[in-house]
């Protein structure tokens, strides 16, 4: 809450995996998150399953975090 920052806080679980190639690309760091609410990016599945498969050819040269939404997950 921006407008009483003593209010609290909120943790969000976010796993950061580093490319695995050669050079990163200058583009930077892809966020990935679950597309609904409910599902949890960090816990769907082996190795995060889908998300994985669909992103391979970016892994290679970009950073990749996955952030779980808010009660969901972590």
């Amino acid at each position: 809450d921006r407008a009483d920052p003593g209010a609290g806080t909120v943790n969000l679980h976010v796993e950061v995996y580093p490319h695995t190639g050669g050079d990163p690309e200058p583009e930077g760091t892809v966020l990935v998150t679950g597309g609904g609410p409910g599902w949890s990016v960090t816990q769907a599945g082996d190795k995060y399953g889908v998300a994985f498969y669909l992103l391979a050819d970016l892994a290679r040269t970009r950073d990749l975090v996955f952030v779980d939404q808010r009660g969901v997950g972590l």
